[in-house]
């Protein structure tokens, strides 16, 4: 089930999700699809700015068994996160463009799935494949002067 998805910014060409209560997030390195701790994971995009401008990303967060529905994605990561009692944060945290998703707080496994496309993916899904969706729809959080501010 779709858990949450929003179209980003992709600045330092990077989305991201995390643990929102406690994370380590990973230095991306040029050249690397993703970059993972066991709080945090990183994949690579193409660039936030084109010759005809700004281009978004669409990252989305997804909860038990995803069908593929885009021919064009593929697997590129396959790891766990560790997720702790507020669930977990996904979109560019540089750019403020995020989202929050109800994970239930364990160790999870987590796969990475981008599409293949010239320049870099502009479709990032991360996926909790072993979890029970719930229903919940994501919030749409985006920062504010004094912190997170989630609707």
């Amino acid at each position: 089930m779709l858990a949450g998805a929003l179209a980003v910014p992709p600045q330092y060409r990077q989305v991201a999700v995390w643990n929102i209560a406690d994370y380590e997030y990973p230095d991306m390195a040029p050249g690397v699809a993703v970059v993972a701790t066991d709080t945090a994971v990183v994949a690579s995009t193409r660039s936030d700015w084109f010759e005809d401008g700004p281009q978004n990303v669409t990252v989305s967060v997804w909860l038990g068994n995803t069908p593929t529905a885009d021919p064009s994605l593929r697997r590129c990561f396959t790891g766990i996160m560790r997720v702790g009692p507020n669930g977990v944060r996904a979109g560019n945290m540089m750019s403020g463009n995020v989202f929050d998703v109800e994970v239930p707080e364990g160790i999870h496994r987590i796969e990475v799935w981008a599409n293949t496309v010239l320049g870099g993916p502009s479709l990032v899904d991360f996926r909790f494949p072993e979890i029970r969706a719930s229903g919940t729809p994501g919030r749409s959080c985006r920062t504010r002067t004094k912190g997170w501010t989630c609707t």
